[in-house]
């Protein structure tokens, strides 16, 4: 009985991917922060210009960041992904085209300047 508890227990405290709204994460993004999350939306671009306009801030980790649309609002979304590659650490960049409904999971973090983001974890599916 106690083994089948602490398995119970376990289970409970396992951390699992979520589905929320953009808007959900942007008014409570401390709730988000740390937990992965899915989101589906329309790619908007990588464009730095295009898309601190569109977000009126500077994309929060590099210049190939997107901007996913979600119907709710619209959030960074980062696909600098470290790979390892004989021993050594490098990072694969996903591009996404304008305008593709796109699926993505990743972390939800913070920018150096306080915005949330999605750290994608893995390559975005195109829907």
């Amino acid at each position: 009985m106690k083994l089948l508890t602490v398995a119970c227990v376990a289970v409970l405290l396992m951390p699992s991917t979520v589905a929320p709204t953009v808007k959900e994460i942007m008014a409570n993004p401390d709730r988000f922060s740390g937990r992965e999350v899915t989101l589906e939306g329309i790619s908007m671009g990588n464009d730095p210009k295009q898309t601190r306009i569109l977000m009126g801030y500077d994309q929060p980790v590099s210049d190939r960041d997107f901007v996913i649309h979600d119907g709710t609002g619209m959030m960074y979304v980062s696909t600098v992904i470290p790979i390892t590659v004989g021993g050594e650490v490098k990072y694969k960049e996903y591009i996404i085209p304008d305008g593709r409904d796109i699926r993505i999971t990743g972390m939800i973090m913070f920018d150096d300047f306080g915005h949330p983001y999605l750290r994608a974890d893995s390559k975005p599916q195109v829907i």
